[in-house]
């Protein structure tokens, strides 16, 4: 009874307090994993004194298998159920996605783990050699892990006000974590402290690991079956019905690769952050102090990014005029922000802002296109969409990381060899001046372009927001598809 009560508290929702809880924080604990690794791969490549082109050439080649990889990992999730298999079940228990996440999610920090452990007495080809094999382990253990957790907010729930509020919690925590992990991960390596890179990478890791186990033991689907498909029975779930599904939700594909070329440029910011703090204002932590500051007004825009979004005329014109923001604010970076480090804090702070509000907005717009497309096709395909979603999250920082590591290399940037920042400053290792005006523009000017790129593919986003909830009405069975169509406000 106590469950059932906790339930209801709010009309209509599915997930009791304690199941939303459990989601949200093992959801965290894969995406800090992550984000950490990300935050981290270019700054140990660099210590490990890697050859930058050598590293940017096989990574974007690393891409190109992954990006396989993800399809294929995407198309199986949604095709094979592991609780029909009897002995699978048993231990992985029923559900449509959470038996694929119970199954996967412990590979992915193992993968972490044995990318931190390369040994820096390597040569270079042994470098290269490692960083390959791990990283390519790093990015299939990564979609194992993700596609199944991301999906799972179809399957926990139809209700789009608790969907709602589960994305918004989760992204309010991001921010407050993401806060604490920036400064806290940044500040142990930085030339203040001098902790081995290798060392926090991997104990952060493991920390994570150990928050993502209530989920696997206590996680549970209430809308894990497809409703109301168009036709009497729907079509066995095929390579062919997959392509169907990403053909039929243009949508999906137009936010695709607006996210993309716009987190893959903006993600140079942060990954050549700690590297512009070091090399123009002498302390590594410029970043991390305008991250402190801005954290209490970014996390009181996240609990208003629902009203905003209202006011503002829903998901697609919010995501314009923050994206636009975007490139305003790191257009002013660009042209002023190198005067001094008080500037640069502040213009930075300002950074935060919109990110806060789209931090919140962006987790709505993909499951309102898993909805559009289940409601158009009749199959379940969140696996496939969310695979697409975890190739672009990996292509941000690899990628990005790889554009700016390759234009360093053009301009001069000289290799160094260094456990963390302290041992950086002990070397003294100067960088010429063509370096450091790369530096400075890949950091500020590239994601001015990546920002005003991504707002004008957004133009092509036209999904209402209103017609998305009419339709995971209607793939849950609560109205019919007449009744659904009746109501939309235009034939899709």
């Amino acid at each position: 009874m106590g469950k059932e009560k906790k339930a209801q508290k709010h009309a209509g929702w599915l997930t009791t307090k304690k199941e939303r809880r459990y989601y949200i924080m093992g959801d965290l604990a894969r995406s800090f994993n992550s984000t950490m690794f990300n935050s981290y791969v270019t700054l140990f490549l660099m210590f490990q004194g890697v050859d930058l082109t050598s590293v940017a050439i096989v990574t974007l080649l690393i891409k190109v298998v992954d990006s396989v990889d993800d399809v294929v990992f995407g198309y199986l999730v949604d095709r094979i159920h592991l609780e029909k298999m009897k002995r699978l079940k048993k231990i992985l228990g029923a559900g449509k996605y959470l038996p694929w996440y119970r199954f996967t999610f412990l590979m992915f920090p193992l993968a972490t783990v044995l990318f931190y452990l390369m040994p820096s007495g390597l040569p270079q080809a042994g470098k290269i050699a490692w960083y390959v094999v791990t990283f390519l382990l790093f990015d299939l253990t990564y979609t194992l892990c993700e596609v199944p957790m991301n999906s799972l907010i179809i399957t926990l729930t139809d209700n789009m006000e608790e969907r709602h509020h589960i994305q918004t919690v989760k992204a309010m925590w991001v921010v407050v974590s993401a806060v604490l992990l920036s400064v806290v991960s940044s500040f142990l390596i930085s030339e203040f402290v001098g902790l081995p890179i290798q060392v926090s990478g991997i104990s952060m890791t493991v920390i994570f690991t150990v928050m993502m186990i209530p989920f696997a033991l206590k996680g549970k689907e209430h809308n894990a079956e497809l409703k109301n498909p168009e036709g009497e029975e729907r079509e066995e779930y095929t390579f062919r019905q997959m392509f169907r599904c990403l053909k039929e939700n243009k949508y999906l594909l137009v936010y695709i690769v607006s996210l993309f070329i716009s987190t893959v440029l903006i993600s140079l910011n942060s990954a050549m952050g700690m590297f512009v703090g070091f090399y123009i204002f002498h302390n590594s932590q410029a970043s991390s102090i305008a991250t402190l500051v801005m954290f209490i007004p970014a996390l009181l825009l996240m609990t208003q990014a629902q009203k905003i979004c209202t006011k503002l005329g829903g998901n697609q014109r919010t995501l314009i005029i923050m994206s636009a923001f975007y490139t305003l604010i790191y257009t002013l970076l660009f042209l002023f922000g190198r005067m001094n480090i008080v500037i640069y804090v502040i213009i930075m702070i300002l950074v935060g802002l919109p990110n806060s509000v789209l931090g919140v907005i962006r987790s709505f717009v993909l499951p309102d296109t898993i909805e559009y497309a289940r409601y158009k096709t009749g199959q379940d395909c969140s696996g496939i969409c969310y695979a697409l979603l975890s190739f672009v999250n990996k292509m941000t920082a690899s990628v990005g990381g790889s554009i700016g590591m390759m234009i360093l290399a053009l301009f001069g940037w000289v290799s160094v060899n260094a456990t963390d920042f302290a041992d950086l400053a002990a070397q003294n290792v100067a960088q010429p001046q063509s370096a450091i005006d790369a530096l400075w523009c890949i950091s500020t000017l590239v994601p001015a372009i990546g920002a005003a790129v991504g707002a004008l593919l957004l133009i092509f986003y036209r999904l209402d927001d209103k017609d998305a909830k009419l339709m995971a009405k209607c793939n849950a069975g609560e109205i019919t598809r007449e009744e659904c169509e009746a109501q939309l406000s235009r034939k899709y």
